[in-house]
């Protein structure tokens, strides 16, 4: 994600796995990238998701990292084909869950231009896109 932010669920699992020596297994895994019309926010608000019937969120892995602490996808991120269109999207946010709307947001990020979806529309992000930094 080209401006990223950690959400404060993912702030607090890492000062408490990390700074406390807890594992409370906030999250699960894999985790998956999501599409938001609006911005999450560091609350990691889903109210924005896309919502259409046709649409779904897509597994993301994360090589390592050549720089430290900077992590981006080791592959591309394919949406189904959408069927609707899906509004204006803006944002990305990383997820726990497979289920649109559930789960916990690790991450999110502005899209440096937004994207609007229409019918026939297959959103590609490419490998190296998802970018991460923990600072």
């Amino acid at each position: 994600m080209p401006v990223g932010l950690l959400t404060y669920a993912s702030r607090n699992h890492t000062r408490n796995e990390y700074l406390r020596g807890l594992d409370p297994a906030e999250f699960a895994y894999p985790i998956y990238l999501a599409l938001f019309t609006t911005d999450p926010g560091a609350v990691g608000d889903m109210s924005g998701e896309v919502t259409a019937a046709d649409y779904a969120r897509v597994a993301i892995t994360f090589g390592a990292p050549a720089t430290p602490g900077v992590f981006a996808n080791d592959a591309p991120a394919s949406f189904p084909v959408a069927l609707t269109g899906w509004g204006t999207i803006g944002w990305v946010g990383i997820v726990d869950s497979a289920v649109t709307g559930g789960g916990l947001m690790i991450g999110q990020g502005l899209l440096a231009a937004p994207i609007t979806v229409v019918i026939g529309d297959v959103i590609v992000l490419p490998m190296g896109f998802g970018i991460v930094t923990f600072l």
